[in-house]
């Protein structure tokens, strides 16, 4: 039997049934010839336990494989470590692949053969009809006009996010083994009770750290899931602090730096700035706030750094 040239991961914890289903029929979809690639899901210790509850038929050398710790870091490591493809896409249990996804994931990796981890244009679809434009709800949608790569770790707007990114082979060990390594990365992740994020970010700069570039292309196109209840402003204001705490914390074990103490003209600067937000994005830059201090209190506990003293 062959070798994959791809590897479709799902990670989840817990799944909505329907939203499952939805996401495992677009990957049954896939135009791509099966015996290029296989199918592989990570449950992440959900209860009760996958294996009986999943229909996984018409997905090729589908399989089933359980990683009991909890965290998204933790299940795409799982994932790097079992996949066989030398291409890895990372799928979330809310989202579905357009029918042509593998197909481009294949000629967008022939033609730009040093990306070392790339991604896609988001398309939300709510379950109630939305208050506000999509882009106002935390990673709902992202838009993506052109072409973008690049080798700097910084430049966000190439950095692929999670759900339909693709990783190399060679990019997926050594994130891998940077997780097993140092168990710090793997707190940067969402895990249950706490929405985290930023390991997506940690790829894609363990891609440049290699060489390689990131990028995001239209070709590639997702539907995301989106229930009512993420939909709250109450979901929205714990998603920014858990991004204030990630990022935070991501900075740090990346370049050692915390965030700069704001002097006073800062902080004047920004009581102006929360003044003039509306009342809904403010609450918002309040919790990213909050996160960036409960990372820094957190490093400062656990001894990671010593708190410097003014």
């Amino acid at each position: 039997m062959s070798q994959p040239k791809i590897t479709v991961a799902l990670c989840t914890y817990n799944p909505r049934p329907d939203y499952l289903e939805r996401t495992l029929e677009g990957v049954r979809k896939q135009t791509l010839s099966q015996e290029q690639w296989e199918f592989l899901l990570i449950d992440n210790n959900s209860q009760p336990p996958l294996q009986d509850r999943v229909d996984l038929s018409g997905l090729p050398k589908a399989r089933i494989v359980v990683e009991k710790v909890p965290g998204l870091s933790l299940a795409r490591r799982r994932a790097f470590s079992e996949a066989k493809g030398d291409l890895i896409v990372n799928l979330d249990d809310d989202m579905v692949l357009a029918t042509d996804y593998l197909t481009q994931v294949l000629a967008l990796q022939s033609r730009y053969p040093f990306l070392g981890a790339f991604g896609c244009q988001i398309e939300a679809e709510f379950e109630i009809p939305p208050e506000r434009e999509a882009s106002e709800y935390y990673a709902a949608e992202r838009q993506v006009p052109q072409a973008l790569w690049s080798n700097d770790p910084a430049h966000y707007a190439s950095s692929p996010w999670g759900a339909g990114s693709v990783v190399h082979r060679q990019v997926a060990n050594c994130y891998a083994n940077k997780i097993s390594s140092d168990p710090r990365f793997a707190a940067i992740g969402r895990k249950p009770g706490k929405l985290l994020a930023c390991e997506d970010d940690d790829i894609a700069m363990t891609a440049c750290d290699l060489g390689f570039a990131k990028g995001v292309f239209p070709q590639l196109k997702v539907t995301h899931l989106i229930p009512k209840t993420k939909m709250t402003d109450e979901f929205q204001i714990k998603n920014a602090e858990g991004k204030g705490f990630s990022s935070t914390l991501l900075e740090f074990l990346r370049s050692g730096r915390l965030p700069p103490r704001q002097g006073v003209f800062a902080r004047i600067n920004r009581l102006y700035r929360l003044a003039r937000m509306s009342p809904r994005r403010r609450a918002e830059e309040k919790a990213i706030q909050r996160g960036v201090a409960e990372a820094v209190q957190e490093i400062v506990n656990k001894g990671w750094i010593q708190e410097k003293k003014t």
